[in-house]
């Protein structure tokens, strides 16, 4: 089916929208991780007591993986980084916990092969 006042086939969104609405879907629209808004907003478990964090579904992909790894929940390790973090807040504190995940995961690797070679 062609969307009305546009090629066919192309899917052009022709329905008028207020300048507010188009503001925010175009910024939705540009800042996309896999077709989903950049930020997600999540409730989540840190040392019993429940709060939320809104970060980019890649991180919370993330945070999955690296739970997954270590044999454990997400909240045992979203607690984890709240008692070890050095950050101003939790969020950034999560940031900096996966970065530093991943950079030792690459370092591992790459010691791994220079010992083959």
């Amino acid at each position: 089916m062609a969307a009305s006042g546009g090629e066919a086939g192309l899917g052009q969104d022709t329905r008028v929208r207020s300048p507010k609405t188009a503001q925010r879907t175009k910024k939705a629209e540009t800042e996309s991780y896999s077709g989903q808004s950049t930020l997600v907003l999540r409730n989540i478990f840190v040392g019993g007591r429940r709060t939320s964090a809104r970060l980019e579904p890649a991180l919370w992909d993330a945070l999955r993986d690296i739970a997954e790894r270590q044999n454990r929940s997400m909240s045992e390790l979203l607690t984890e980084i709240e008692r070890e973090r050095c950050t101003s807040g939790l969020t950034a504190a999560i940031r900096v916990y996966a970065v530093e995940f991943y950079r030792a995961l690459a370092d591992e690797r790459k010691s791994s092969l220079l010992k083959i070679w």
